[in-house]
């Protein structure tokens, strides 16, 4: 009878073993296939025949995550830490949960307990740092940033985010080897090569800059992307190219950006189209009242364009917007040359002569010819010695005729 008696316990244990195996291995097809209700019932039925399987536990608040009932799963993942101590994911998946209700400090919490239990746990670093990071906590963040990279990460967030530090610390190389790295765990991270293109440019690294520019169009074919590449073709003065793509975030995005448009004018100036790059000019002023570069440019565009009236008008504006520059002068004082006006052409030229450091040789003769005009010889000649110092041979002739 005694023999009996335990066969049939034996029978039993082995029998609510079986069992307990039955449902939990069901509820994991069940989970496979997204059938999440039926997963529920299985599991319930684990624990019902055992409540201290943990992995039940875990997995409901898997699910209950995935249904969006935040607060159930955390009950669940409660209890499973509560089964098993040493249960990381449990850890790690009540630690998101926090995170996303914005208990951000219980979140770091369990990171923490997960790394003094398990020091090497990746996901822990990885997770925190993000929190830290959101928090502009930049200086913890890199710390766990630094640690998920020497326990392998490979979550490229990690090392884009912390290139993004680095960017704003304002190191800009180590900025770019963690993009880089981004890249290496995730080659379509199309962001990555939007901001690294960026800082390539930054260093005025304008063939890489086009590259990486370009890949972000992918995703990111909009204003700022587009005007960024046409800054770097008009740096590698690759005109065509550069007039191609400002003339793009002109159309495309209606964009009032006063560099936009002054570059562009600066692209057909170089290529002599003048009418389109007083045009362009003109934009740009309109956009940016005292932009005293696009007035400057436009004058002399206005020069080129033998419209001498309008090249003076613009550089008085010039002189208004910076007293200090001394080409406006220059330029102003050979225009009067030019229309006889010799008090105001001396006037100008002597400004630009105190301004300058190394006046031309030009501004010395033409004020030496105007104080001849006036009859002020011993200045005339010795504007002129200066201008055949600086190697001038008209000034040496003068001089010769004037001054001996």
């Amino acid at each position: 009878m005694y023999k009996i008696i335990v066969a049939f316990v034996l029978l039993s244990i082995s029998s609510f073993s079986q069992t307990v195996n039955f449902y939990y291995d069901r509820a994991q097809e069940r989970i496979e296939k997204q059938d999440y209700d039926a997963a529920i019932k299985d599991l319930n039925e684990v624990l019902k025949k055992d409540k201290h399987f943990y992995e039940a536990y875990h997995d409901l608040g898997v699910i209950y995550s995935i249904k969006k009932k935040k607060l159930e799963a955390l009950k669940y993942f409660d209890q499973a830490i509560k089964e098993n101590s040493k249960y990381y994911s449990a850890y790690i998946n009540r630690a998101n949960i926090y995170y996303e209700l914005g208990r951000k400090k219980e979140a770091s919490s369990n990171f923490a307990m997960v790394i003094s239990k398990k020091p090497d746990y990746v996901q822990a670093y990885e997770k925190r740092g993000f929190i830290y990071y959101s928090d502009k906590d930049y200086a913890k963040a890199l710390n766990d940033f630094d640690k998920a990279e020497k326990y392998k990460s490979v979550n490229p967030d990690v090392y884009f985010k912390r290139a993004e530090i680095y960017k704003q610390k304002g190191d800009l190389d180590k900025a770019i080897v963690d993009y880089t790295k981004c890249l290496s765990k995730r080659s379509d991270y199309i962001k990555a090569y939007k901001e690294r293109g960026k800082l390539y440019y930054q260093k005025q690294d304008y063939g890489h800059a086009i590259a990486d520019l370009k890949m972000a169009k992918a995703d990111f074919d909009n204003k700022e992307v587009n005007t960024f590449i046409a800054h770097s073709y008009y740096q590698t003065r690759d005109l065509d190219q550069a007039i191609f793509f400002y003339s793009d975030v002109v159309t495309r995005f209606r964009t009032k950006d006063w560099d936009v448009y002054y570059n562009r004018g600066m692209a057909y100036f170089e290529q002599e189209n003048y009418i389109a790059a007083k045009n362009d000019f003109t934009k740009s002023i309109a956009y940016k009242k005292d932009n005293y570069d696009a007035y400057y440019r436009r004058a002399e565009t206005y020069q080129r364009m033998k419209k001498a009236s309008s090249a003076m008008r613009d550089y008085n504006k010039v002189i208004l917007l910076n007293p200090k520059d001394p080409y406006p002068f220059f330029e102003r004082g050979k225009h009067y040359w030019d229309n006889k006006e010799v008090d105001n052409c001396i006037s100008d030229l002597s400004k630009y002569i105190k301004l300058e450091k190394n006046p031309k040789a030009e501004a010395f003769y033409l004020r030496g010819a105007s104080y001849y005009l006036i009859k002020e010889k011993d200045k005339a000649c010795e504007d002129l010695e200066s201008a055949k110092k600086l190697g001038m041979k008209a000034a040496e002739d003068m001089q010769y005729k004037i001054c001996h």
